[in-house]
């Protein structure tokens, strides 16, 4: 990916005109905390239908379920994911976003995301792993990780993405 190129865009296309599959839709969700950390998630199991493999951190992603709003598929994720509820959730302003025909030309999958970023206003200084629970199992574990160190972590493709570039769209 050329380091300058968009894959998100804050242009937000209409439920009804969404040329893409209902099953190749979904949300991703950027989680801070008040400190500005963000949450990555640790892959259990190798998806690789998705090119996640075990051990790898991601953000929160939820597939949108047939005639779900995107609203209902993010507090579906926050609930599944991290067990949680949307009450110790707030969205950051200005941050929806949906990913793009080159953030699909980047990947093997041709999957449509529709995004946010959450501040999780409670107990930002306590362990992640201790606020939070994968209701599938799917996540191994959690962790609070400064922006400035995201670089140190292995995040699946499609997520560092999203991440690289998704606070610098105008």
């Amino acid at each position: 990916m050329n380091e300058r190129e968009i894959v998100v865009s804050t242009t937000i296309t209409h439920p009804r005109f969404i040329e893409h599959n209902p099953q190749c839709q979904g949300v991703a969700i950027i989680v801070v905390n008040r400190k500005n950390d963000v949450l990555l998630v640790q892959q259990r199991y190798d998806d690789l239908q998705y090119g996640r493999i075990r051990g790898q951190w991601n953000i929160i992603t939820e597939t949108r379920e047939e005639g779900e709003l995107v609203r209902g598929t993010v507090w579906r994720a926050i609930q599944e994911e991290l067990g949680s509820t949307p009450d110790d959730f707030s969205v950051l302003r200005g941050t929806y976003r949906e990913t793009n025909d080159a953030y699909n030309a980047c990947l093997s999958y041709g999957y449509f995301y529709r995004c946010i970023a959450l501040v999780y206003t409670a107990h930002s200084n306590r362990d992640p792993n201790t606020l939070f629970h994968s209701l599938d199992g799917e996540i191994a574990q959690f962790s609070w990780v400064p922006f400035h160190h995201l670089d140190r972590y292995d995040i699946e493709y499609g997520a560092r993405l999203i991440l690289d570039n998704y606070f610098y769209v105008v």
